[in-house]
């Protein structure tokens, strides 16, 4: 086996019903890990997870789900296009990873005749290739959301977006911490602060305020007392970066109302 590609990792859990309160549909959950990897003329489909479903029931069975755009998922068909059913009465689900993060799948048979529904929900890792470096950049947008033509006035309200991207497929940026010194003449609405990062289970996230922040601590922002030039500091945890994916944070500043326009240091409201 490739250390850098391991066989792919299933686990499912026992069938629970659906509602408590009442008998019928059951929910089994579990997961599958697998690993990118570029496809080749020895291995087409690298990390493909093959995954048997053994049910009683010749009910319709279908992906009703997949989210978190890593993976490909569809149960091995027959030549008119229906899932095949082996004579165990089992069905083949296969899973083709397509990016480095997290997602989930769904799939569903119906209830037919003496059987009730099943759903199976699995969460879904793929891991990033470890000979696959990322290619890492940040960028930054502002929007004057109160004059959008221009010019910019004590008052008005600017929003920023920060982006940071991994270039690079296969790879994993991680622990990604953003950092932005925030111009004088600008008062942070603590409350606009975001971060949209799927993959670090942050999607359009609200962020809270803490003293101080590490790495790990996906969820919050902080932001220090004013530095050099005026500035505070804000730091901005924004987790893990699969290749061919970013992490957005976004958040809003009110121009202050003694800003003085003809100090250029003190007015660089484009804070990029």
């Amino acid at each position: 086996t490739d250390p850098d590609a391991p066989e792919p990792e299933v686990s499912t859990g026992p069938g629970q019903p659906a509602d408590p309160a009442k008998p019928g549909d059951k929910v089994f959950r579990g997961t599958i890990v697998t690993t990118w990897g570029e496809p080749d003329d020895a291995d087409p489909h690298p990390g493909r997870v093959l995954l048997k479903v053994t049910t009683p029931s010749s009910g319709p069975i279908s992906v009703t789900d997949a989210k978190g755009n890593v993976f490909e998922a569809d149960f091995l068909r027959d030549a008119e296009g229906n899932p095949v059913r082996g004579e165990d009465g089992s069905y083949t689900l296969v899973l083709d990873p397509t990016a480095v993060g997290r997602g989930e799948l769904t799939f569903r048979q119906e209830p037919n005749g003496a059987y009730t529904g099943s759903t199976w929900i699995y969460d879904v890792t793929v891991r990033p290739n470890s000979k696959i470096a990322p290619e890492t950049s940040v960028s930054k947008r502002a929007e004057n959301l109160t004059h959008p033509g221009g010019p910019t006035q004590p008052g008005d309200r600017i929003r920023y977006t920060v982006t940071a991207s991994n270039g690079a497929k296969g790879s994993l940026w991680t622990d990604v911490v953003v950092s932005d010194p925030l111009p004088a003449c600008l008062e942070l609405d603590e409350k606009s602060v975001r971060l949209d990062n799927p993959s670090a289970g942050a999607a359009g996230k609200q962020l809270s305020k803490a003293p101080s922040v590490a790495a790990g601590d996906v969820g919050r922002f902080s932001l220090s007392a004013p530095g050099a030039g005026g500035r505070p500091v804000m730091t901005v945890p924004a987790g893990d970066v699969g290749g061919g994916s970013s992490a957005t944070v976004t958040f809003e500043c009110t121009v202050r109302e003694d800003v003085d326009f003809a100090d250029t240091a003190a007015v660089d409201l484009g804070n990029v």
